[in-house]
């Protein structure tokens, strides 16, 4: 959300995390890394980097590799709606305070619409990058044609020019007899 580079690799490993977790600071984690830096089940999590706290979720270390974004005004609170007037992710404190009265959508809907957004264009796109690999492939032989063309002419010019007269000369003498 922050849009800073902490969140692109793991701050323990530098790998770019599979199950990434990000704490309330926005520092990021492999979920391995994160569970072996924290141990025990805490209340609070201290930033192996910053040493700033974040609460435990109910659910553990793996709560946090879940995909939950948490929100860039309220740091500790997770977004949970995209404001459709505004087209942000928002928390419940935005929702109630930036946001009242704009028309909000729990992010499960937004998800679940968008999949079928893609299911639904799938398919037309599909054909559109099959139609684009087959005309490279034409592109491709063509070029490959003028290619030979261009090296074969480089090197029998000298030959294939008094045949080529010859060619040219007959069919100008045809029409005439």
């Amino acid at each position: 959300m922050g849009g800073s580079s902490s969140t692109a690799v793991c701050s323990v490993c530098q790998a770019v995390p599979t199950s990434p977790c990000v704490l309330s600071c926005k520092h990021s984690f492999c979920l391995k890394c994160l569970e072996e830096k924290v141990g025990g089940h805490k209340k609070v999590i201290l930033c192996p980097v910053c040493n700033s706290s974040s609460e435990m979720p109910a659910g553990g270390v793996r709560d946090l590799a879940e995909g939950h974004m948490m929100c860039h005004v309220h740091g500790e609170e997770r977004v949970i709606f995209q404001c459709r007037q505004c087209d942000q992710v928002i928390c419940i404190r935005c929702k109630l305070t930036r946001h009242e009265g704009h028309f909000t959508q729990d992010l499960s809907e937004v998800a679940a619409e968008g999949k079928e957004k893609i299911k639904k264009e799938l398919p037309r796109l599909r054909a559109c990058i099959k139609n684009m690999e087959q005309k490279v492939m034409i592109l491709e032989e063509r070029e490959k044609f003028v290619r030979d063309k261009q090296r074969g002419h480089g090197r029998g010019h000298g030959t294939r020019m008094p045949g080529r007269v010859t060619e040219e000369t007959q069919h100008l003498i045809q029409p005439a007899e």
